[in-house]
């Protein structure tokens, strides 16, 4: 049992050391069209593009990566753009970062620190100060990483970034934990936890889990520490983060192995293992070989323990973040040799691991972080008090500013009151006024009455005539409005009718050519395969079969008829290839995505590149869709390899929940799409009147000299009745 878990890992082992992937390749049309900007673009625009070229390079070729950011760099100094030379600096770092080249990394950040404090930009302070304390920290410095976080946390709080504020915690538990201030480092991951679960950070959750139960293992509480772990793990799945993922799984090796649970030590370590190997994490590496050399130790393996711990101990020395790993290397290593009773040796080693943690943790280094901790509480009280004074200041400065508007309303209302005053004489002498002109008016008014009472009378009867001859009037019109009305709706609806009837006869029209054209190529197809093939398979037997009864008196009358045997052959394979490309096997039995991948496996790539991108037609689709896009995909395809010249071609169809759309480009002569003529060929018309016989449309964008790009587009609702 012991030699087939062994025989496991080093399969393990050597899977990892030969695994790789390219990755990025889906952001490869993204890149290529941020290298086609750059030969268009100047000034801040480019250094812009060239930053963004050197983070999408980062995970596919750091080499370019690292040579698009010293573009950046040089652009943003021509232009004198400062936030794109802070931004360039840093994206820098990190790719030296990710290179594990930490004094570069250091060099670079503090560049954009610079700048930073240039443009008193704080928020973009706290991102680089959190950096510089990561690399520090990597590299064991952990008094420096410590001053560094305590200068970011403030920063991301100020700016309410609770991201920032999140991560900033973390790393500040991580270092109380290296320091084994374990309850100060609870207490930060803590405060972290309820950020992240606040904001539903499941990334930032799964890492904090795994430091909160790294803690309980360390103080010895192996139930919560599980708990956290597998929680952790449960989230780590869910995003697809191999770096979590594998950070989780050795944690629980180590647990594991103290619960002497070694066949899931085992085969967790050594997955673990994998990924680390994958993703260039070598202190990850050196970390799950130092358990796996435990594990052996523990199971009385101690020859594989040696040269496990042989491996880990050449990598840890070559890193220059692997300073703590090699303090645990040491600790092993004497384990190692008093299990197998070498006590100078197990000596040797125990001292080797003190000094290297005496000079990690210092009683110096103790002292620094209790010395920050009272600093970085001093100025949140200082922060709290000067808080606390401006909000009295405000709420004195607000008191006096009613006051002086209750004084300013008291003014105006005394003068209101004698502007009312002057208001109420003039208003009574107005009133005696009006009285007398009134009576004047009345006496005029009573003459006036008489007057109007007989013109009254008179308009009365004007008024009834003219109601009549208007309500009249009104009623005729109104029928022969509403007459016309029903008319044109009448006729409206007719045409809408014979509309609806001509269209569907149209697509009946349509949909039955097409479906006899596809018949015909099935009929074709299987009568050059059933009758024409099977003869001129016959034949070549028959002509095999002569050659023993023939007699050739001369070698010219053999090699005739070797030739006439080599005619037919190839005949029958010529009969085989027609059938095929008149209606493939796969596009039957298959579907689109798969017959449009063997017709374009047939195609030779010596004389064109062709890359094919498919996504979303997992499942069969409608037969005459699935039939009427392969067709014109076929004919695209000739149409490039028959006159555009072009040696490469990209493909991709994606179908969602709505539509299928697909795209052909190639880098082509290209032609003139204004051109009309160049549509009325057969091809272009078939792949159109197909196309609209889909309900959907197809665009060509081409210039001469520029390639072509065909986009298709068709609605397409997977629910509906086949």
């Amino acid at each position: 049992m012991r030699i087939l878990m062994l025989a496991r890992v080093l399969l393990l082992l050597l899977l990892a050391c030969f695994t790789s992937q390219s990755f990025g390749q889906r952001n490869k049309p993204l890149i290529d069209s941020l290298e086609r900007l750059t030969l268009k673009q100047s000034d801040s625009a480019l250094a812009t593009t060239y930053s963004e070229l050197a983070w999408q390079y980062r995970s596919l070729d750091r080499t370019k990566a690292i040579s698009y950011g010293r573009k950046a760099i040089a652009q943003s100094k021509k232009t004198g753009f400062k936030r794109g030379l802070a931004q360039a600096y840093n994206d820098l770092g990190i790719l030296y970062f990710d290179k594990e080249l930490y004094d570069s990394s250091v060099i670079l950040y503090k560049e954009a620190l610079k700048i930073r404090e240039q443009l008193k930009d704080e928020h973009g302070q706290a991102k680089i100060y959190n950096k510089l304390g990561i690399v520090y920290q990597k590299q064991g410095e952990f008094a420096t990483a410590l001053e560094y976080q305590l200068k970011a946390l403030p920063g991301f709080e100020n700016a309410g970034d609770n991201i920032g504020t999140s991560y900033t915690l973390n790393n500040i538990g991580i270092l109380n934990q290296n320091m084994s201030r374990y309850d100060e480092a609870l207490k930060y991951h803590k405060r972290s936890v309820d950020i992240k679960q606040r904001i539903n950070d499941r990334a930032g959750l799964a890492q904090s889990y795994v430091n909160v139960g790294n803690i309980y293992k360390i103080l010895g509480d192996n139930a919560n520490a599980e708990t956290y772990y597998e929680d952790a793990l449960v989230l780590a799945n869910a995003i697809g983060n191999k770096e979590y993922i594998s950070n989780i799984q050795n944690n629980l090796g180590e647990l594991y192995i103290r619960k002497k649970d070694y066949d899931k030590a085992i085969s967790i370590v050594s997955a673990s293992y994998k990924i680390r190997e994958e993703i260039g994490d070598t202190k990850g590496v050196v970390s799950c070989l130092n358990n796996l050399a435990m594990l052996y130790i523990d199971m009385s393996r101690y020859d594989t323990a040696r040269a496990v711990l042989k491996t880990a101990e050449q990598i840890a020395e070559r890193g220059v973040n692997t300073r703590p790993e090699l303090m645990f290397i040491y600790q092993t290593y004497a384990r190692l040799y008093e299990a197998t009773g070498n006590a100078t040796h197990a000596l040797d080693f125990y001292k080797r691991h003190i000094s290297v943690k005496d000079t990690l943790y210092t009683d110096e280094v103790g002292s620094k972080f209790a010395e920050l901790e009272t600093r970085y509480k001093t100025l949140q009280k200082d922060q709290q008090i000067q808080r606390q004074y401006l909000a009295l200041e405000q709420n004195r400065f607000a008191i006096s500013q009613q006051k002086l508007q209750l004084s300013e309303a008291g003014l105006e209302i005394a003068e209101n009151e004698l502007e009312i005053k002057k208001q109420k004489e003039t208003i009574l002498q107005q009133q005696l006024d009006s009285a007398r002109k009134e009576m004047a008016i009345q006496a005029l008014h009573k003459q006036n009455q008489v007057k109007e009472l007989e013109l009254r009378n008179q308009k009365l009867a004007i008024n009834r005539r003219n109601i009549l001859l208007m309500a009249i009037v009104a009623v005729s019109g109104l029928g022969a409005l509403l007459t016309r009305s029903y008319y044109r709706r009448y006729r409206l609806m007719q045409n809408a009718r014979l509309q609806a009837v001509v269209m569907q006869q149209q697509e009946l029209a349509t949909r039955a050519v097409l479906d006899a054209e596809e018949n015909e190529r099935k009929r074709i197809a299987g009568d050059l395969h059933d009758t024409v093939g099977q003869m001129m398979s016959a034949a070549k037997i028959n002509l095999s079969m002569l050659e023993s009864d023939l007699v050739f008196d001369k070698e010219e009358q053999r090699v005739a008829y070797h030739k006439v045997l080599a005619l037919v052959d190839e005949s029958c394979r010529e009969v085989r290839t027609v059938s095929h490309n008149i209606m493939p096997n796969a596009l039957l039995k298959s579907g689109l995505a798969n017959g449009v991948r063997d017709f374009i496996n047939r195609i030779d790539d010596r004389f064109i590149k062709i890359d094919l991108f498919i996504d979303g037609l997992h499942e069969r689709i409608d037969p005459n869709v699935e039939a009427v896009l392969y067709r014109v995909v076929q004919e695209c395809v000739n149409n490039v390899i028959k006159h555009s010249g072009a040696n490469k071609l990209d493909i991709s169809i994606i179908k969602d929940e709505e539509s299928i759309s697909a795209t052909l480009e190639d880098n082509g002569k290209g032609f003139d799409t204004t051109d009309t003529t160049k549509f009325e060929g057969i091809g272009l018309k078939n792949i159109i009147t197909r196309i609209k016989f889909l309900k959907g449309s197809v665009e060509w964008n081409s210039a001469p000299g520029r390639g072509t790009l065909v986009a298709i587009y068709v609605p397409y609702d997977s629910n509906r009745v086949q």
